[in-house]
């Protein structure tokens, strides 16, 4: 008997996966790839840009847009060259031994940190910007805040600007 898991079934994850893979380019696939084999640690820097400019990565690659809330422990923030995704003054606010924070994402780079504590029914998230954001950026994270809110079956959601 095979037995699939329910959510499979349900064609749930199907439904969730699809538009994101849709959105993504061959060279954005090839740049995953390079990255995720740790070729920049193996090939030079100089090796490294040739390769990708050969698949034509560096050429069709796009400026990311955009805000997101990544929880704590996101694989984004779990690279092993830290230096290359946030300042060195700030990587002490992003990687805590004990109780580390979500990221905040903006424009392909880790603008701030955000924490969540529930009373009762409603959530608080504390948004710790490193630099500025703008009045979209910041109407996005609420709407970001909101939908943790319903994950966390609050009825109220507050967000909270330190910062920026």
């Amino acid at each position: 008997m095979n037995a699939r898991p329910r959510s499979a079934e349900s064609g749930s994850v199907r439904r969730w996966s699809v538009p994101v893979v849709e959105r993504v380019s061959r060279g954005e696939v090839i740049a995953f790839r390079l990255a995720s084999h740790n070729l920049s640690e193996r090939l030079g820097t100089g090796e490294l840009l040739a390769a990708a400019g050969r698949c034509g990565t560096l050429r069709s690659a796009s400026m990311p847009t955009g805000v997101r809330l990544l929880p704590p422990g996101d694989p984004y923030i779990q690279t092993r060259d830290r230096d290359t995704i946030v300042e060195k003054p700030r990587q002490r606010d992003v990687w805590k031994m004990v109780g580390a924070p979500g990221t905040i994402l903006a424009a392909g780079e880790i603008a701030g940190t955000w924490r969540a504590r529930r009373k009762g029914h409603a959530l608080t998230m504390t948004v710790a910007v490193f630099g500025s954001l703008s009045d979209r950026q910041r109407s996005v994270l609420r709407d970001e805040a909101d939908q943790i809110g319903a994950l966390r079956d609050a009825s109220d959601v507050e967000i909270e600007f330190d910062g920026g």
